[in-house]
């Protein structure tokens, strides 16, 4: 495979990963307002959905950290460095990851990178 096309399977995975980390915020936050109204949730389910979070997360971070720099140049307003930086916290640090940090990243954060013309190619 050349190193372009290698490049383009990098951002495609980060794109479909961060689309993946916003599914999973959804289903996350649907399942934390029916426990808040009092209604019985699986709290495994709760779970699962963030662990595709972070796994998704990961993905994507690793996805950013092969992109050459001269990719990376190409697309300035892409969060790169974040991307990857989330990627070792998840990773390395993991228990200090809050769920809120997570969500508030899938919510304000990934909007922005996916519009940047990422899809654009």
């Amino acid at each position: 495979m050349k190193k372009e096309n290698r490049h383009i399977n990098y951002m495609k995975d980060i794109q479909k990963n961060l689309l993946n980390v916003l599914d999973y915020a959804t289903q996350y936050e649907k399942l934390l307002h029916k426990e808040q109204e009092g209604k019985q949730i699986d709290k495994r389910q709760l779970e699962l959905e963030m662990r595709g979070i972070e796994r998704s997360f990961e993905i994507a971070g690793e996805a950013a950290n092969r992109v050459s720099i001269d990719i990376q140049e190409k697309y300035p307003n892409i969060a790169w460095h974040a991307m990857t930086k989330l990627r070792n916290v998840i990773s390395y640090e993991y228990d200090g990851i809050r769920e809120k940090v997570l969500l508030d990243t899938a919510k304000e954060d990934i909007p922005s990178t996916l519009l940047t013309g990422m899809d654009k190619r």
